[in-house]
């Protein structure tokens, strides 16, 4: 039966408790169906891009850390646009979120609350993204009991809602009241502040035009 379904421009992608993901056009009419690498854990899509997230193994690492891996896919197609592992959670943490943000680069958050992106290598390399960290959420909290439950990725923020008192989803009989974070990286603390902040800029915007160009080509 199906487990997960996500939809994106003109396309409907469903997984299945067989390890298939069914591709369909917005008006249903069927598509490709791909064999998963692994059990599915979560699928997303945006535009013309769907990526799943799947098992690499039955049992987690040593140290309790999933060991996941991803696909995107053309959500019309069903060709493989990249594929690897999920190098991005912390240890002894799970994924807790999936998305894309509005240029369509592949984002996750972990259980500890870290953030990261895909940067896209260059069109011409065929080697697989690498993951980045984009924000520690963990010191944005008053409280160990606090979280924040991801709404999106734009620009360089990170909107959100904060739960306290250690509430794991917001009410559903409230509209939440959300809030942004700013995406920063967490760098080695250095001589001087002002040089620590224009180094963290310095990246994150060459990060956002790696995306931007690899978006255009």
């Amino acid at each position: 039966g199906a487990v997960g379904l996500a939809a994106g421009k003109g396309w409907v992608g469903v997984v299945t408790s067989r390890r298939f993901l069914r591709l369909f056009t917005a008006g249903g009419v069927q598509g490709p169906v791909l064999w998963l690498p692994g059990p599915p854990v979560a699928v997303v899509g945006r535009e013309g891009l769907c990526a799943v997230f799947h098992h690499r193994s039955s049992s987690a690492e040593s140290d309790g850390t999933q060991l996941l891996g991803y696909a995107v896919y053309d959500g019309r197609d069903g060709s493989v646009v990249g594929s690897g592992n999920v190098s991005s959670l912390s240890p002894g943490s799970s994924l807790s979120w999936a998305g894309f943000n509005e240029k369509s680069a592949l984002c996750v958050m972990d259980s500890e609350g870290m953030v990261s992106m895909l940067s896209l290598p260059a069109p011409s390399s065929s080697a697989a993204g690498a993951w980045m960290p984009v924000l520690d959420t963990a010191g944005h909290r008053r409280t160990s009991t606090d979280s924040h439950w991801p709404v999106e990725l734009h620009g360089a923020r990170f909107v959100c809602v904060l739960l306290r008192g250690g509430k794991t989803h917001p009410d559903a009989g409230r509209r939440p009241v959300t809030t942004s974070l700013g995406l920063r990286l967490p760098m080695a603390t250095g001589m001087s502040y002002k040089s620590s902040n224009l180094e963290e800029l310095t990246l994150r915007s060459a990060m956002a035009l790696g995306q931007q160009k690899a978006r255009d080509d």
